[in-house]
């Protein structure tokens, strides 16, 4: 993209509406006005050809390292014409000189945050109260109520982190972010109700299964409530979230941890598709995709199918014979009747032949 060239883009975000779109360098500041590091909006057609709007530098941000969308308080217009524009939120963008600035699609920006004192280390927008949530390289968190565009502080406070800081930040729930920070538990801060719990990888099934284990990604699934964890020894974690009191003594039993899955090398970060819950793990290596699997289960008679993974059943009877099928291809359910078993994906079925004489 020329405003960036000939350095990195360092973060790129999509409006909520997909019209829109906005990108960011982290280069250095320098003694000039181009020397500063380039903040982009752009437009996007129908055919996904961006064209450049405008173009932002603020030299008290330094390199943009962090961006969100403030969508509450959106004012849908009536459009009547099939050719005009959905409305762009306005966006707060922080860098590596513990600033925050404020801009639009219209050609405005201005600085809005100042004196943090670190580089952001992670900023999150909560839309349910309209707030501004900063993380610092130095452990501290400032909450921003924003009025008219103009952040005021509410709170900051230290955080506790792991030894080697915050490695990931997510909304868990409602009010509820999670912290990751290269150690054994998920830290839990509830800024509704004040509170604060911890998410332990002890309490993992197989108990002890992943001891030593240190939590770097996080990503939360907010459709169904659900929150996958992963750890630099290659295993992920999903946690399904119940309803509780809200004045519950123990809020981290509303979390349920699934069994750990291994991935190929360490993960470097989480995210969840929009649809189909599945959940994607990028390492160095590559891209790894973990879809959600309902292991399906049938009996006829002295026989049952249990499927053991993804594309794998055991087909067993009464007497102990048994035989594992690799069925090659994601199984989506499965019948049994008089001696056979039909298995099928969303595209295939296959049927197999069994009795008392079937090898083991």
């Amino acid at each position: 993209a020329e405003p960036h060239a000939p350095f990195a883009v360092s973060l790129v975000r999509w409006a909520p509406d997909s019209e829109r779109l906005i990108s960011a360098d982290a280069r250095p500041t320098g003694a000039t006005d181009k020397d500063s590091a380039a903040l982009a909006v752009w437009k996007v057609d129908d055919k996904g050809r961006p064209t450049n709007i405008c173009t932002y530098r603020r030299p008290a941000v330094g390199g943009f390292t962090h961006a969100v969308y403030r969508t509450s308080g959106r004012v849908k217009k009536m459009i009547t014409s099939a050719f005009a524009a959905a409305e762009c939120p306005p966006f707060y963008c922080g860098g590596n000189l513990g600033a925050i600035c404020w801009g639009n699609d219209m050609g405005k920006c201005t600085d809005a945050i100042s004196g943090l004192g670190a580089p952001l280390a992670e900023m999150l927008y909560d839309a349910d109260t309209d707030q501004l949530f900063v993380i610092t390289k130095l452990n501290m968190l400032a909450q921003y109520k924003l009025v008219d565009n103009k952040p005021t502080q509410v709170s900051k406070v230290k955080l506790s982190m792991g030894k080697e800081g915050l490695q990931s930040a997510v909304w868990a729930a409602p009010g509820q972010l999670a912290l990751a920070s290269a150690d054994h538990v998920i830290r839990v801060t509830d800024h509704i109700s004040d509170n604060n719990y911890a998410l332990a990888l002890a309490d993992v099934p197989p108990e002890g299964s992943l001891n030593g284990h240190k939590l770097v990604c996080l990503a939360q699934e907010a459709g169904r409530g659900t929150l996958a964890a992963a750890t630099r020894e290659c295993a992920v974690v999903v946690y399904s979230h119940a309803a509780v009191a809200a004045d519950s003594p123990d809020p981290e039993a509303a979390w349920r941890p699934s069994a750990p899955v291994t991935l190929p090398s360490s993960p470097l970060q989480l995210s969840w598709a929009p649809a189909n819950a599945v959940l994607a793990a990028r390492m160095s290596a590559g891209l790894c995709l973990l879809p959600e699997t309902v292991l399906r289960r049938a009996m006829d008679g002295e026989w049952a199918v249990l499927q053991l993974a993804a594309d794998t059943l055991k087909l067993e009877h009464v007497t102990g014979a048994s035989f594992v099928i690799d069925a090659k291809m994601r199984i989506c359910g499965c019948a049994m009747h008089a001696g056979h078993l039909a298995i099928w994906s969303g595209t295939h079925i296959h049927v197999y032949a069994y009795d008392e004489n079937s090898e083991r």
